[in-house]
């Protein structure tokens, strides 16, 4: 299947993952959209997100370290929020050439679910 992400050790791949996030090894992606895979320097991504009732947020970082994290979050009504995000990329997967990329979702206190969230990959940097 194309642009699939495995999820790997949880949650801390590398012992410097101190924000608990999920490291995500994208080299499926990489194989299945540019016919190799590689150590990339980091991924340009297109978040989407939605609640039905209040924020939720997806944060991204270069390896877990306390203070690296973005990302983005839905409205304050939980509605629908884009954008687009560079996330550097410096940790090695165990699992192939690739780099991971670290992930987490959070709900603000009170949301009740996350309706739809994506993260796709609009470019790779070398």
């Amino acid at each position: 299947m194309a642009g699939e992400a495995l999820r790997l050790g949880d949650p801390n791949p590398t012992s410097g993952n101190v924000l608990e996030l999920v490291a995500l090894d994208i080299s499926g992606y990489l194989q299945n959209q540019l016919g190799t895979v590689f150590p990339q320097k980091g991924v340009m991504l297109r978040l989407f997100i939605t609640s039905s009732d209040r924020v939720v947020s997806r944060s991204f970082s270069a390896d877990g370290s306390g203070g690296s994290a973005f990302g983005g979050n839905s409205l304050i009504d939980g509605s629908r929020n884009a954008m687009m995000l560079p996330i550097p990329t410096t940790e090695p997967s165990p699992i192939s050439p690739s780099n991971l990329v670290f992930l987490r979702e959070q709900f603000e206190t009170g949301t009740t679910d996350l309706t739809i969230t994506f993260a796709r990959v609009l470019g790779v940097y070398v």
